[in-house]
């Protein structure tokens, strides 16, 4: 049977292996939808030669007609021609593969010759018909009364979807309610008990939640989040059971109700900017709370009463909001583990209860810039790790420090006021961070009247210490530079005036960054240690560079590791590429040396001269830096990201790469590349010649050696 598709872009003609009774005019009709457009012939269960050749049932076929139509002989005659033209057309034989791959490929090549023939408005649609007026009319006729007789549905979730019309009702049996820019002014619940367990209608435009008190007791999560015409919370009488209430973002919030303190159930209550808030009721006894977040609530001034049974909070932050002072009840919160007060601009000081605090791990006070007093330590305050007093008023700290046995990180910068440090702080072993960056009066004069004690700067677990801008000069710093202990790893001295840094840096055998940027009477950098990955001696005017090799630094060369250059770099204020930099080029690009003999090396050093013309310092703050082997998207090698350079001042990036993993080829380029967002990108490509690995060479200083460092 040999049919056509009407009213289509193609027709498809399947040959059975038995021809039916039925009119041979399909046969002619198919040769004249060929003159005109495309046949896809399909033989199935057929062999191609029989149609050809007229054999087997076709030729039977034949003659029975030609017996039938006698008086017509023109019309077989037809029929034969038609079949004799179709059979020639080229096609698909179900004998050479399986029918599923057969329709797929059929599918595939109609498909594909349909696409061109369709408006350029619907070309990646498929088996999709565009109906945009009928669903404008479908969402135009939806009932407020559409789940008034819905008694079986449990899950409702909805996404920024807009009820022009409201909504009446919500089913009896819901337990989740997913409603995301809900337009709802308010939730339409009856008086009886509802299901509900799960309320997110976080960017509602809910003005009003629900009227009166409703009663929902399996209600455990309720998120209003950024619902900013939220004015004020309902009775929650009704709501015993639940969990976590999330009002993050609700701007509008000026009222909550007193209800609010007999959820005895509630875990985390977040009223995180919600910055038009004020206060909240008088007094707080729930007893599960262990997180109350009012972060960003910039109006918010009174901080209740903590009853006993709150021993299980252990998150309060109060960051950012117009606090003066905690009342003394928060020593009730003996389960307290972190206390967040950033930026309480006009907090001056902790209640005497601070100290019955024995659970409270970390205390965060940066940003409390009329903060003049802390309290004493208690001896139960050992679990304290981290305090944070950065851009504080305080002028010294209690000699009680020392009870802070397993504090991990002291951060004091910029405590401008800061005279002295307590002698205790030797007691702090586990002290990995010290950061007294800015605190220029503790180094105010000579040596002799530092205000820090030896101690504090060789605590033997110390691993970051930064005296950035703390007036340091030759007068200041001893010889030993109050012996560093070897467990430190990065070093900042930023800002200072020293001519010289103290030469028994090179002793700090783990010291891995060491920051000098801006010290504008630097003149020489010191011997660096064999640890040592990232200097940074950016804006540093009065230093000397044009002799400058970084191989040079390192005190031991002997005792330099096998991996040298894995990361190592630096950035030094220059306007010359050292001398020892042999081989040189022009522009973006610098190729590897031709002349270098093939043998193993460590790597191989690179020089690049930077000079900023941005105006604004957020343009060159986040310069990123990567090396790349080969291209672009090549193996990285290397990637950074440089410090601030002062416009118009050049400086030089300096880096040792390793390759001692790799192999590349002769011709091999390494090319400086500026992206869009202030990006910079150091490529190693590879553009043919034969390979080497990057070998050892006494004479060419870009070379470096494996065991030792010469050049």
């Amino acid at each position: 049977m040999i049919f056509p598709v009407g009213e289509s872009s193609s027709s498809s003609s399947s040959t059975p292996t038995s021809t039916p009774s039925g009119s041979w005019s399909y046969h002619v009709y198919i040769v004249e939808c060929n003159k005109k457009d495309q046949v896809l012939p399909i033989l199935y269960g057929v062999d191609p030669s029989n149609l050809k050749h007229h054999a087997e049932s076709f030729e039977e076929a034949f003659k029975k007609h030609e017996d039938r139509f006698r008086s017509d002989s023109d019309k077989v005659q037809r029929w034969r021609h038609a079949l004799t033209q179709v059979t020639a057309y080229s096609g698909w034989d179900s004998n050479n593969v399986c029918e599923a791959k057969l329709v797929d490929n059929i599918a595939q090549h109609i498909h594909k010759r349909m696409i061109p023939k369709l408006p350029y408005y619907t070309r990646n649609l498929v088996a999709i018909a565009s109906k945009v007026e009928e669903v404008n009319r479908f969402t135009a006729r939806w009932d407020p009364e559409a789940f008034s007789k819905t008694n079986q549905l449990k899950f409702l979730i909805l996404d920024d979807m807009k009820l022009h019309f409201g909504l009446n009702h919500f089913p009896g049996s819901l337990k989740v309610l997913h409603w995301r820019r809900c337009s709802l002014k308010t939730l339409p619940l009856a008086n009886q008990v509802n299901e509900f367990v799960d309320i997110k209608l976080s960017h509602s435009e809910i003005k009003q939640l629900w009227h009166g008190t409703k009663f929902l007791e399996k209600l455990k999560y309720m998120d209003l989040s950024f619902s900013k015409n939220l004015k004020q919370l309902p009775d929650l009488s009704g709501v015993p059971n639940i969990e976590e209430l999330e009002l993050k973002g609700c701007t509008s919030l000026t009222k909550v109700h007193p209800s609010l303190l007999q959820l005895k159930k509630l875990v985390v209550l977040n009223f995180e900017k919600c910055k038009s808030l004020k206060t909240l009721p008088c007094k707080l006894e729930m007893s599960s709370l262990e997180e109350l977040i009012l972060t960003g609530c910039s109006e918010f001034k009174s901080v209740p009463e903590f009853g006993e049974s709150m021993k299980r909070l252990s998150k309060l932050s109060l960051q950012g909001t117009a606090i003066r002072k905690l009342p003394a009840s928060l020593g009730c919160l003996v389960g307290l583990r972190v206390l967040n007060l950033r930026n309480c601009k006009l907090l001056v000081s902790l209640p005497n209860t601070f100290l019955e605090l024995c659970s409270l791990r970390v205390l965060y006070l940066s940003g409390c810039s009329k903060f003049r007093n802390l309290p004493e330590f208690g001896e139960r305050m050992k679990h304290l790790s981290v305090l944070d007093l950065d851009n504080t008023n305080i002028r010294k700290l209690p000699s009680s420090l020392g009870y802070l046995v397993n504090l991990i990180d002291l951060k004091l910068s910029k405590c401008r006021k800061l005279v002295c440090l307590p002698d205790t702080i030797d007691r702090l072993k586990s002290l990995e961070v010290l950061d007294i960056r800015g605190c220029s009066k503790l180094f105010e004069s000579s040596f002799a009247s530092l205000k820090v004690p030896l101690s504090a700067l060789s605590l033997p677990s110390l691993k970051y210490l930064d005296l950035s801008y703390c007036n340091l000069f030759e007068e200041s710093i001893p010889y030993d530079f109050c012996n560093l202990p070897p467990s430190l790893r990065s070093l900042h001295l930023e800002g200072n005036r020293f001519v010289s840094v103290p030469i028994n840096i090179s002793k700090l055998s783990k010291l891995q960054y060491l920051k000098l940027c801006k010290c504008r009477k630097l003149q020489q950098l010191p011997d660096l240690p064999s640890s040592i990955r990232k200097l940074d001696a950016s804006n540093c005017f009065s230093l000397e560079t044009s002799k400058l090799n970084p191989c040079s630094l390192f005190a031991s060369a002997g005792h330099y590791p096998p991996k040298v250059v894995d990361s190592f770099d630096m950035v030094i204020t220059g306007n010359e590429i050292p001398a020892w930099f042999v081989h040189r080029e022009d522009g973006g690009y610098a190729s590897a040396p031709h002349d270098c003999p093939k043998n193993n090396c460590v790597g191989i050093a690179l020089c690049f001269l930077l000079i900023s013309g941005a105006a604004d310092p957020s343009e060159i703050l986040h310069y990123k830096v990567r090396c790349c082997l080969g291209s672009r998207r090549g193996l990285c090698l290397k990637e950074t990201t440089l410090p601030y350079m002062k416009p118009g001042r050049p400086h030089l990036y300096i880096l040792l790469l390793d390759l001692s993993h790799c192999e590349i080829r002769s011709h091999s380029r390494f090319g400086l590349f500026q992206t869009a967002n202030n990006a910079i990108d150091y490529a190693l490509g590879a553009e043919g010649g034969e390979r080497w690995n990057v070998p050892t060479n006494t004479t060419d200083a870009e070379v470096v050696r494996a065991k030792r460092f010469e050049v």
